[in-house]
């Protein structure tokens, strides 16, 4: 009911990723349990210690999130008196995912002249205006050739374009 209700207020890629992760793992795991019978032992249990051994903390963390959104949803509904979910212990993140995500002045300069040598002049333009800018990849495949002023040295990202859609951007910030 959560996702139907909401699949309207989110965007494209927003429902798509909800979509998934209710037939990927919402319904295999907990699909047989009545919301009102869900205790968190058997939440821990079925699900998330299940989990821990197919997936990364990040991404279960990721999917505890969301159903504690949607758990949320049908205590404002009165489905439910409370969420009984909070205080799950949840799978402690990784050294590697914890890691800065960013590549080294020295790294990068290696990256651009592989690209500059080994991609056409479209990638290499891609990557060096996505490196000096510090914008998304979807913001970047969202420009078009109005979004840039070259008098004034600016660039306006208004869309992103990602594998469904061109769609508005992350944040409304300029």
């Amino acid at each position: 009911m959560w996702f139907e209700l909401n699949k309207g207020k989110w965007k494209p890629a927003t429902v798509t990723q909800h979509e998934g992760f209710i037939k990927l793992y919402f319904k295999p795991f907990l699909g047989s349990f009545k919301l009102k019978k869900l205790e968190k032992v058997i939440y821990q249990t079925v699900f998330i210690n299940v989990l821990q051994d197919k997936l990364k903390p990040s991404t279960i963390r990721a999917l505890h999130s969301i159903f504690k959104i949607a758990i949320n949803a049908a205590v404002t509904e009165e489905i439910l008196l409370r969420n009984k979910l909070n205080g799950v212990a949840l799978p402690s993140l990784r050294d590697t995912e914890t890691e800065k995500n960013y590549l080294t002045p020295s790294q990068l300069s290696v990256l651009l002249d592989h690209i500059k040598q080994h991609e056409d002049i479209a990638y290499y333009c891609l990557f060096l205006t996505i490196a000096y800018t510090g914008m998304r990849i979807g913001e970047a495949l969202g420009l078009q050739w109005r979004n840039i002023d070259f008098a004034n040295q600016t660039i306006t990202i208004e869309r992103t374009r990602g594998n469904n859609c061109i769609g508005s951007t992350k944040t409304k910030n300029n």
